[in-house]
């Protein structure tokens, strides 16, 4: 059975016979499907890298983000101590240009702040862009739960229906 979080992470609109998925809808922070010349150049660099994979879905841009965010903080913070690393990310100023939009790092929260994509299975298939939304802000503990993790961290895992 088909889902739609399983597009964004395991392509599963390429898998699935057509038009099994037709008309499905799905909210990812990337797809390869998407055409800026940011993605491009990404996907261009990735295929030169790892020619045999067969799909660029969330997890591998989120961690190439992540990890140009651990660097820019780790060059902020002068030194790869984790305190000090965190300290970094939680001051706010730090963002990287990904390829799917720019990527900052919500000091409450320690979420990401990023751009966030409507696509919509046709019925070949094909990912067609609908619409993003710019840089949505996770802060439903911060403005929900209180959270802050900049002067609190209780360690706990959190839920909407907490």
């Amino acid at each position: 059975m088909g889902s739609t979080g399983n597009i964004g992470q395991t392509y599963e609109h390429k898998r699935f016979a057509a038009p099994s998925l037709s008309n499905m809808y799905v909210t990812t922070n990337y797809v390869e499907e998407i055409d800026t010349p940011a993605s491009n150049d990404f996907k261009d660099r990735w295929r030169a890298k790892f020619p045999d994979e067969p799909y660029i879905g969330m997890e591998a841009e989120a961690e190439y983000a992540g990890v140009h965010l651990w660097a820019k903080a780790v060059e902020k913070a002068g030194t790869t101590e984790t305190e000090a690393v965190i300290a970094a990310l939680e001051s706010g100023d730090i963002s990287f240009d990904a390829p799917s939009g720019k990527v900052t790092i919500d000091p409450a929260t320690h979420h990401a702040v990023r751009d966030i994509y409507l696509m919509r299975v046709n019925d070949k298939h094909e990912l067609e862009y609908v619409t993003k939304w710019d840089a949505i802000a996770p802060d439903w503990l911060s403005k929900e739960k209180g959270i802050d993790l900049t002067k609190d961290s209780p360690n706990k895992q959190f839920t909407p229906i907490d």
